[in-house]
């Protein structure tokens, strides 16, 4: 889901600390993942059509 989240950070050193504290800052989560809808859809009824069917496929190809 593609949500927003505001944070808070509460900055501490012995020492001491400069600049703006505390400090607000947001950030937005990523989209969630949707696969892509296939590029070609090959039906088969037998093993022999399957077998002839990835016997045709080639590496990175959506067409024979």
């Amino acid at each position: 889901m593609d949500r927003v989240y505001e944070v808070k950070i509460n900055l501490a050193d012995p020492d001491g600390t400069t600049g703006v504290n505390p400090f607000y800052s947001s950030f937005r989560t990523k989209k969630e993942y949707a696969l892509p809808a296939p590029k070609r859809t090959i039906t088969v009824a037998t093993q022999a059509q399957l077998d002839t069917a990835v016997n045709m496929s080639k590496p990175g190809h959506w067409s024979f």
